[in-house]
């Protein structure tokens, strides 16, 4: 988006906020207002680096700051008793991330930047309208959304119990994109099982378009269960569509539909996850299982293309110290990725954490991860580091 389009769609944003407040004076049920607050209190860093088959012993601090999503703002207005819409401005901050990169020295991520490019930048988190259907126990979401794929992201459960989250929820459990969802529950005999269909846009295009013609199919299922399993849920998604934007690039080429055709059959691709969480007096765990496959997506150099593959995992363990106040977690996830076709990455983390609620939904976390990154490059590159992280999450 240009300068001149983000600044026009920052002041319609600025006017419709403007315009929602006002009439909230009237109208206080009607409008809600909320925002998530990540603030960064104290990082630090130090570990092995492996840079092109050398090894480098480094350490990086960065204490007090903001970073990635810094804040969000929610406002949401119920036009009638069945239809409503969601906003959510997300201001995030542009400078180089805190997390070490492979074929990096540790803290070299740490780009020096001109003035200005780290002044917070702006975007759509969300933005939806949703409308109910009750004689049809169905309700519908139309717009910019973040897709229930998995639990971990989906429903941002992260949030308050990892202040940097894992590899595998981060790169493989996320899905952000335009279309519709249908949801419904579904009850069976001691089995209670809402879904979720998608229409999507798809990875073929920008956030907000698409470009092919394929859109993407996606379906999320989650069973949970009383009497005997009480306490036992379950999760499974599968997603489906075309990755190229072969009918953007042909319209500026002059390919024959025929061709585009081809090639779309060829640039599809596959998302899947599953997974499980069962509570026991003061412990809990969840495990998720993610992956992902892009058909002909890798350059050999030759005429042929090879698959991208993806797949990873997390489990988490947490005990309640102190129910509602205080609980532990062991965080062990495992991500793995084909950066090109000869070179593979593994992303092995353990995290030890705690959350301290301050008050509800605003959570103090420590966490103190050590991880094993590594890729299998000719001239290998490698990170084994210890992180501790403090940070403050508030979502109000």
């Amino acid at each position: 988006m240009t300068k001149k389009g983000l600044l026009i769609l920052t002041v319609a944003v600025l006017l419709v906020g403007a315009t929602i407040m006002v009439n909230a004076e009237d109208k206080d049920k009607d409008v809600k207002f909320g925002g998530h607050l990540k603030m960064q209190l104290f990082d630090s860093t130090g570990g092995t680096s492996t840079v092109s088959g050398v090894d480098y012993d480094n350490y990086d601090k960065w204490a007090f700051g903001f970073g990635g999503h810094a804040f969000i703002f929610y406002i949401s207005k119920d036009i009638t008793e069945n239809l409503s819409v969601e906003v959510a401005p997300d201001f995030w901050n542009g400078s180089a991330g805190a997390t070490p990169s492979l074929g990096k020295k540790i803290g070299q991520q740490r780009k020096t930047v001109a003035y200005g490019q780290n002044d917070p930048k702006f975007k759509f988190n969300t933005e939806y309208v949703k409308y109910n259907l009750p004689d049809y126990k169905l309700e519908l979401r139309a717009g910019y959304m973040n897709c229930l794929f998995t639990w971990d992201y989906g429903k941002e459960l992260f949030w308050h119990e990892e202040y940097n989250g894992n590899k595998a929820s981060l790169y493989l459990g996320s899905w952000h994109d335009s279309g519709i969802e249908a949801y419904r529950n579904f009850e069976f005999s001691g089995v209670s099982m809402p879904v979720y269909l998608y229409l999507l846009n798809g990875s073929g295009g920008t956030a907000y378009t698409d470009n092919n013609s394929n859109k993407t199919i996606m379906v999320h299922a989650e069973p949970e269960f009383s009497g005997k399993l009480a306490g036992l849920k379950t999760h499974a998604s599968y997603g489906f569509g075309a990755w190229g934007d072969q009918d953007y690039v042909s319209s500026y080429s002059g390919a024959t539909p025929a061709a585009v055709s081809a090639k779309l059959k060829n640039n599809t691709y596959y998302r899947w996850a599953t997974g499980a969480s069962y509570d026991y007096q003061k412990f809990a765990v969840r495990a998720e299982f993610m992956g992902k496959m892009e058909n002909n997506k890798l350059n050999t150099g030759t005429s042929s293309q090879e698959d991208l593959g993806s797949n990873g995992y997390y489990l988490k363990v947490f005990y309640k110290i102190v129910p509602e106040k205080w609980t532990a977690m062991l965080d062990y996830s495992l991500y793995q990725t084909e950066k090109d076709a000869t070179t593979h990455e593994t992303y092995k983390t353990t995290t030890l954490g705690a959350q301290y609620e301050l008050a509800t939904a605003a959570t103090l976390i420590f966490q103190f991860d050590m991880a094993d990154w590594k890729d299998t490059a000719a001239a290998e590159n490698a990170l084994k580091f210890n992180r501790i992280t403090t940070g403050l999450r508030i979502t109000f």
